[in-house]
């Protein structure tokens, strides 16, 4: 587009502050490549207390704000970060609400804080004081989830005449309709909100507030992150009672696959790794293998076995109950086990068990850490994605520039990026299952084991792989163009807000 804009991501995560999930790495590279493009991008979360530990330089952007959270007055401070990215961080700092060890869950029960509604109302109020405090106004504000959401409602409803908070088109992002910010009447007083809100036309929702409903009713234009998703999430089985408002905001729903940062996954020059390889030259996959089954207490003698790697949250979305009941029958296939993540408790404990009993097959590290997924995407031969449903998904794109074969079911992003093997099939770059059952995933990585023992047509498939392009370029000139849009759908009437 010719115009260059002045954007402001509104997130609860981005790399490299603060990370949970794939959200946080695409609302940096995203912002990234548009500055690259020649648009003014600024990024603003919560101040967490991990983002402090980083001791990261800071400085004042405003000194003092306050805001008013049901009938009582909080006050914060906006800060900027020096780091190596070119766009600007924004940090809202509050240290009652965020100086925690975690940032949406207590680590040590596994459950939401209980204030989790002041905490993003108070973020949501605090984005509206940047905007306002800005030296010029914003032409877009871009708000990702739930924790995010509000910001679209406050400026559809409070705006008025103040030319920070009017000007700005609002694009809305919703990376995974499963986390909704269920909040009870009582919670969401907090919010501030006009009684009329409360109402399933707008954002009440079976009793409760719904602030992803509110983002989905009142943003200029909508996205998702992947085509197939766009299209799930106006179905019963994945849009989780919102299919409705989907539906009648089609014309201003759009699904954009995510892009990969090659700058950062590339095993032609990854740090993380202990040598670089690339497509044609694999001795240094090699050697990255044997230094994963090192670094997680594995004997140099399971070299030659294939090695399926899983990296991600440990819930039940993520297909761990199709993966748990035939742990044992992957050993028997030959199969080396790597797992990382955390996630419920159930799951944490069922692997800590596994690791116990098997620990010379399988290796488990609990929590997340950006060298160790970095040394699982290289390492490893398979990625295990077999997701109940997957928006987008940004490992199995990761595995494939690794040569580390993704094994994904067919749904969303997943279905949109991975050519599943088939015999006879061309063009093929990992193995794909339909159906949400262990022994449909079984039966995948018993081809798959068999597949691996003939390396003629393994390396094939790792070439054909590591040959995909998921670069963030051509995804960034989607959102310039979605952008466009959104300026345009700000000047036109909307339908009115669907109920559900």
């Amino acid at each position: 587009m010719a115009k260059k804009l002045r954007i402001l991501f509104v997130t609860s995560e981005v790399t490299p502050l603060a990370k949970t999930g794939g959200m946080a790495d695409v609302c940096d590279a995203l912002p990234k490549f548009l500055t690259e493009a020649g648009h003014e991008v600024d990024v603003i979360m919560p101040c967490y207390r991990s983002v402090k530990n980083l001791g990261i330089p800071t400085e004042t952007v405003l000194d003092s704000f306050a805001v008013q959270m049901g009938g009582q007055e909080m006050t914060g401070r906006l800060l900027t970060a020096k780091i190596d990215r070119p766009w600007r961080p924004l940090l809202v700092e509050q240290e009652e609400l965020y100086d925690r060890d975690g940032l949406y869950t207590d680590p040590v029960t596994g459950q939401d804080y209980p204030d989790n509604a002041r905490r993003f109302g108070f973020f949501a109020k605090a984005v509206l004081a940047a905007l306002k405090n800005a030296k010029k106004p914003y032409h877009l504000v871009h708000a990702h989830e739930w924790q995010g959401a509000l910001v679209v409602v406050y400026l559809k409803k409070f705006a008025g005449d103040d030319p920070h908070l009017s000007a700005p088109a609002t694009v809305f992002t919703v990376h995974n309709m499963g986390y909704m910010g269920l909040f009870t009447p009582e919670q969401g007083a907090i919010f501030d909100l006009p009684p009329a809100a409360f109402v399933p036309e707008d954002m009440e929702f079976f009793g409760k507030w719904n602030l992803l409903k509110g983002g989905l009713n009142h943003a200029d234009f909508l996205t998702t992150v992947s085509e197939k998703y766009a299209k799930e999430i106006q179905t019963e089985e994945f849009g989780f009672g919102l299919q409705g408002i989907l539906q009648s905001r089609a014309d201003r729903l759009v699904g954009i696959t995510h892009g990969v940062d090659y700058a950062f996954w590339n095993p032609a020059t990854d740090p993380y790794l202990v040598a670089p390889y690339g497509p044609g030259k694999l001795a240094g996959k090699q050697k990255c293998k044997e230094d994963l089954l090192a670094v997680f207490g594995i004997g140099k003698e399971w070299v030659k076995k294939p090695i399926a790697g899983f990296i991600g949250r440990l819930v039940e979305q993520k297909g761990l109950d199709l993966i748990m009941p035939i742990i044992e029958d992957l050993l028997a296939h030959g199969y080396i086990l790597i797992f990382l993540g955390a996630g419920e408790k159930k799951y944490e404990a069922a692997l800590r068990d596994l690791q116990t009993r098997f620990a010379d097959r399988v290796g488990v590290h609990i929590g997340f850490s950006e060298e160790l997924a970095h040394k699982v995407e290289a390492g490893a031969d398979l990625l295990l994605v077999p997701s109940l449903y997957e928006p987008c998904g940004l490992s199995q794109m990761y595995s494939q520039k690794y040569g580390t074969l993704p094994v994904v079911r067919a749904t969303g992003g997943l279905d949109d990026t991975v050519s599943g093997w088939a015999k006879g099939k061309r063009n093929a770059n990992g193995f794909k299952f339909t159906e949400k059952d262990p022994e449909a995933l079984l039966r995948t990585l018993a081809d798959a084991a068999l597949l691996y023992d003939d390396k003629k047509r393994w390396k094939k498939l790792v070439d054909a792989a590591m040959e995909l392009d998921h670069s963030w370029e051509s995804v960034a000139k989607k959102y310039e163009r979605l952008y466009a849009k959104a300026l345009k759908a700000k000047n036109e009437p909307a339908a009115a807000p669907a109920a559900e």
